[in-house]
């Protein structure tokens, strides 16, 4: 089964604002779905951040979300995929 770009990222962000209801934790709240995932499984020396040296794994968005309302988040779009700097998706 594939998810489009969009689907699993409205689906992690209905997760992240579940715990996260203020625009001030939105930063917290991204980097529990994103940053700190790598650190659980012990892989932060190759992902979970863009460095020299990482897997550029990445997704491009329309807006910029920390200019958008929380309610509005989830009609930001999803424009392109990267998983380790290849284009994985992109929206046509």
């Amino acid at each position: 089964m594939f998810i489009s770009g969009d689907d699993m990222f409205k689906k992690v962000l209905n997760k992240a604002l579940n715990y996260y209801d203020d625009f001030d934790y939105l930063t917290n709240a991204l980097c529990v779905f994103s940053k700190n995932i790598p650190y659980a499984t012990g892989d932060e020396s190759l992902i979970g951040t863009l460095e020299l040296g990482k897997f550029a794994d990445m997704a491009i968005l329309d807006r910029e979300i920390f200019h958008v309302s929380l309610e509005d988040i989830l009609n930001i779009k999803v424009e392109r995929t990267m998983l380790a700097g290849k284009d994985t998706w992109i929206r046509k």
